[in-house]
């Protein structure tokens, strides 16, 4: 198998928190139930996150209801917690999604390499479609 050096602690240079929230709607313009990241809709003329490129920075994720499977573009990271629960050996690899659950925080280690402009930004999301499409997904640049 292969060997994945991890980052020491010392070299995480930042901490962000997501949460993913699902209430009745019929506010905000939405008639079903509103699917959110930290309270905010996705829209397209909003950066959410500017994220500096080449640091490694741990993400901290929790959903407030029910399982969503969090999808980040432009980079591969690491599972350091799933549900508040430090992952088994299978889960240590470098991954795309992380399974999230009310049960606790999910954490992953990530760091970007390529440049994101407000013109052509990454986009973090829950990975189920219909979640997606009511809003549940965000967007950031690296620089």
């Amino acid at each position: 198998m292969a060997t994945i050096v991890r980052p020491e602690q010392s070299e995480i240079k930042q901490t962000r928190e997501f949460i993913l929230d699902m209430e009745d709607g019929n506010h905000a313009g939405h008639a079903m139930m509103d699917m959110t990241i930290n309270g905010a809709f996705m829209d397209m003329g909003v950066i959410n996150e500017q994220v500096e490129r080449g640091v490694w920075e741990r993400w901290r994720i929790r959903s407030n209801q029910g399982e969503h499977p969090f999808h980040v573009h432009g980079c591969s990271f690491l599972i350091e917690k799933e549900g508040g629960v430090a992952v088994t050996a299978d889960q240590q690899g470098w991954k795309d999604i992380v399974v999230l659950d009310d049960d606790g925080w999910s954490e992953i280690i990530v760091r970007f390499d390529y440049p994101a402009t407000r013109q052509h930004p990454y986009m973090y999301h829950c990975h189920i479609l219909e979640h997606e499409d009511r809003g549940m997904m965000g967007q950031f640049t690296v620089s």
